[in-house]
């Protein structure tokens, strides 16, 4: 029993630290694109307000507004 509540709280502790390394590393991606844009920039991941989870987004924001990759009909 003690041997699966050790497991348990390992395992939470990998997951906790594996977002955390994958917020990081798309941070310092999102800040490499941005940095050599002056006025456009990537939004790559999102954060969810019921439970806090990371979900992988590709959003291009412009002037920090959200900006649609198509213009015209065929939208």
């Amino acid at each position: 029993m003690a041997q699966n509540e050790s497991d348990i709280a390992y395992n939470k502790a990998l997951i906790t630290a594996l977002n955390k390394f994958q917020v990081a590393r798309t941070e310092i991606m999102a800040e490499d694109v941005s940095s050599n844009l002056s006025r456009v920039s990537l939004k790559l991941f999102e954060i969810t307000k019921t439970t806090a989870e990371v979900k992988p987004v590709f959003k291009l924001l412009y002037d920090e507004k959200p900006t649609p990759f198509l213009r015209g009909p065929f939208l």
